[in-house]
Order: structure tokens, then C-alpha cells, then sequence
């Protein structure tokens, strides 16, 4: 079974300038997936996608990767992973380059557990599921959502607006994407999805449930860095 790891890192953010490249700890962020992707036995190849050379420059720094940049048409802000990741397989295939799953790593999620990854690779082996990702608990509940139509409030998920006021603890297990694991099978891409049917989340929270995406983040990130624990 081989996996292909592709780490993505596009130049621009909306929320902090650079962020991919943003010092942290003494290094850029990029630096701790690649290192991390290193770590990783079961990984085949590592592969670097961004549409920009200083990028390729940095990453270089740390591991020999190929030089190559994404077509900018895919690193836009409304740019689709999956399409980045279609692409990046595509063209390891015209050079006759196969694998079978591919694991996406995110460089705005400098924290992850080895362990976590070596138990994804134990579930996709025994092919129980064909996608595993990490999770963590939502704050926010869908149930006691509102709809802001400017005018008046519409309950998003409920006919009434009173349904919403019940107690928390009435809407269990309820999980987000963690952004630090995606592990999906090469079929999943072929067909333009990076979900598949049979999904095993792995709970992550704290440091590994963080995923930076504007300066609130970075400084929490910094805080959780300095206490190496």
C-alpha cells in the first residue's frame, strides 16, 4: 500500500500575510508539517504544493523536495483543495507514479501526534475505511443557530425559535474537521471528493485541535509552544 503525503502551502491569506512561512518558534510554519511528514514511516513520497519559488525555496531548506509550482488558477482564495490534490496526483501519474491513498497535511497545523497517524494507517490498512481524518468538538451547535436575513431572525435548523433554548448538553457529539489529518484513498480523489463514504474520526483537542487562521490563533499557537508540553 503506498501513500503519498502532500503538504499545501499557498503564498497568499487573507488573515495574516504569509502566514505559511510566518515565524514560529523559531521557524517558519511550513517547517513543522514537513518535519512531522518526515517522522512518518508508512509515507512513500512527500510532496511540496505551492504556487510560489520563495516557498519552495524555504521548504527546501528541510527536505530535497521537486520544484514545481501549482498553476495559479489554484491558488486563489476560493481555490478547492481537492483540485489542488487532483492535480498534484494527476501529474504524478503521467510519470507513472501510483499510490493508493494520500494524506493531506495542512501547514497551519503545527501540532500533531505521532500516535494519532500511526493508528490512521492501522485503520486504513485493516480497509475498514477509506478516509480518516482528525476532529475535535464544535463549540458552536448547528441546533441553536440563527439565520440573520437583516430583517428578523430564523431559527437555522428548527421551525420554531424556542426549540433552540434547550440545554446544551441535548446536542452531543458533535465534531469538526481538525484540519492537522486528511487520509483518503487515491479512489476517493478520482471520483473529486476528498471524503469518502466510510469515515473514522480520531478526537484531537488542545494543541492538536488548533488550526491557525488569523492572529488570535498564532499568539495561542506561541503559548502553547513555550510550554512544550
Amino acid at each position: 500500500m503506498k501513500i503519498i503525503c502532500i503538504i499545501t502551502a499557498r503564498s497568499k491569506s487573507s488573515e495574516i500575510k504569509n502566514k505559511n512561512i510566518k515565524y514560529f518558534g523559531g521557524k517558519p510554519l511550513i517547517f513543522y508539517s514537513i518535519k512531522f511528514a518526515k517522522k512518518l514511516k508508512f509515507v512513500s513520497k512527500i510532496i511540496f504544493s505551492t504556487d510560489s519559488k520563495k516557498y519552495i525555496s524555504i521548504a527546501k531548506r528541510y527536505f530535497p523536495f521537486e520544484s514545481h509550482l501549482r498553476p495559479k488558477e489554484l491558488a486563489k482564495k476560493y481555490s478547492k483543495s481537492i483540485d489542488v490534490i487532483k492535480y498534484e496526483i494527476n501529474r504524478l501519474k503521467k510519470k507513472k507514479e501510483n499510490f493508493d491513498y494520500v494524506l493531506i497535511l495542512e501547514p497551519t497545523s503545527p501540532f500533531r501526534n505521532i500516535k494519532d497517524f500511526n493508528n490512521a494507517y492501522k485503520l486504513i490498512s485493516k480497509k475498514n475505511y477509506d478516509t480518516v481524518i482528525t476532529i475535535k468538538k464544535s463549540k458552536n451547535i448547528p441546533e441553536q443557530m440563527f439565520i440573520n436575513n437583516g430583517k428578523k431572525l430564523k431559527p437555522f435548523m428548527y421551525k420554531t425559535a424556542n426549540e433552540i433554548l434547550k440545554p446544551r448538553q441535548k446536542f452531543k457529539n458533535k465534531f469538526l474537521p481538525a484540519g492537522s489529518m486528511y487520509l483518503t484513498s487515491i479512489k476517493n480523489i478520482e471520483k473529486n471528493k476528498i471524503l469518502g463514504n466510510k469515515i473514522y474520526g480520531i478526537p484531537v483537542s488542545k494543541r492538536y485541535a488548533l488550526n491557525i487562521d488569523d492572529e488570535e490563533d498564532l499568539i495561542l499557537a506561541k503559548k502553547y509552544f513555550s510550554k512544550n508540553d
